[in-house]
């Protein structure tokens, strides 16, 4: 089987679950989403103070694989806390795509405006204890992300090694609109679809205990 065709589908897949049942099969995952938010973490910072935003710098995996090690370990022993770093991280990397469309490059106040996303979005999640929704609407972006990056991978747009930039946002958006729009199309779906299965369904301190095993 051709390696593209078997990413692809393993891509899509995996991009369908998240963004469509994501909330359900989030604590399974947890220390997972810690590891790849940590990493990509260390990879932002190493690309600020290093000068090169490579997934294959030493010092970028250095950090990255620390950063995730001690948030992945936060995400499974304490929940709460874990979640809010791990979704201020995923909404950081949002912002990241955000400002590199503006313009501005890494620097420090590409690393201030960043770090300021990170800790509003942070504050405002246990502020307004938005857990549940914070959950939906984050694993629907991911999971949309994964799958047009997944189409977009099948037709020869983008290739295996762009997994290596560490945000898969970004050749999404350097595509095309009609990329972008589907993007948004399936996220949007994804949270409606989430918030209506989750209706009446909400993780508690025992189902997260024995989901973690605790």
């Amino acid at each position: 089987m051709n390696f593209d065709l078997l990413a692809f589908f393993l891509i899509a897949v995996l991009g369908l679950g998240i963004c469509f049942l994501g909330y359900r099969a989030f604590l399974v995952f947890l220390p997972l989403w810690g590891l790849l938010s940590g990493l990509w973490l260390g990879i932002e910072f190493g690309s600020v103070f290093f000068g090169d935003r490579s997934i294959a710098t030493i010092a970028s995996w250095a950090l990255g694989i620390i950063f995730g090690v001690i948030l992945a370990i936060l995400a499974y022993w304490l929940f709460k806390i874990g979640f809010t770093l791990v979704a201020a991280i995923a909404s950081g990397a949002v912002a990241s795509v955000v400002l590199t469309a503006l313009g501005i490059q890494p620097g420090l106040l590409y690393l201030a405006l960043l770090v300021g996303a990170m800790v509003g979005i942070g504050l405002l999640i246990r502020s307004y204890h938005g857990e549940k929704y914070a959950i939906i609407v984050l694993t629907a972006l991911a999971g949309a992300d994964l799958i047009v990056f997944a189409f977009l991978l099948l037709t020869g747009a983008v290739d295996v090694s762009d997994l290596m930039d560490g945000n898969l946002l970004s050749p999404i958006i350097r595509q095309s609109w009609i990329s972008l729009a589907a993007f948004l199309i399936l996220a949007g779906s994804g949270v409606v679809v989430q918030t209506r299965i989750n209706r009446n369904y909400e993780y508690t301190p025992r189902i997260v205990n024995t989901v973690l095993g605790k």
